[in-house]
């Protein structure tokens, strides 16, 4: 860690043990500024925070420490939808690794659709479908079913 960044956080507790509390988040703002990945100005952000939940009168301060902490949180990742072409048993198991559930299990009825006996797609597929409530099970199944006519219209066959 930075000297600069330690004696910003050593200044941010002591303002704060005499009460300063917003010289405190002003120290604490300028170390933030400067690392905010550091895990000893995330460390304080939290403790002041915890500080701060227990005292009413410091509404404003909560405010400015949950502001910070957000901008230190990752961003929530989205799934884009992978295209017909990448809607493979190998892409359902990944999505499934990752956790996401839904569209692993879309992806999975997908590889199904154009191949009905691949067995990884089933393999994700039955992993997948008892998690699901049964209203999605069933959203689940209707999509596949508008996925494989959807498929057949664009080959010409007659549905």
């Amino acid at each position: 860690m930075k000297s600069s960044i330690r004696i910003r956080l050593t200044l941010a507790e002591g303002h704060w043990t005499l009460g300063e509390h917003d010289q405190a988040i002003d120290s604490l703002r300028r170390a933030f500024e400067a690392e905010p990945d550091e895990a000893a100005v995330g460390a304080l952000v939290d403790r002041f925070l915890e500080e701060a939940q227990e005292s009413l009168a410091l509404p404003a301060l909560r405010a400015a420490l949950e502001a910070m902490k957000k901008r230190r949180e990752p961003e929530p990742v989205s799934v884009v939808d992978p295209g017909p072409a990448l809607a493979t048993s190998t892409m359902a198991e990944l999505l499934e690794q990752q956790g996401h559930t839904r569209k692993a299990l879309e992806v999975a009825e997908r590889a199904l659709a154009r191949n009905p006996g691949e067995a990884r797609a089933l393999a994700v597929r039955n992993r997948l479908r008892p998690t699901l409530a049964p209203d999605e099970r069933r959203i689940q199944v209707l999509k596949g079913w508008l996925d494989y006519f959807r498929r057949r219209t664009r080959e010409g066959a007659q549905v």
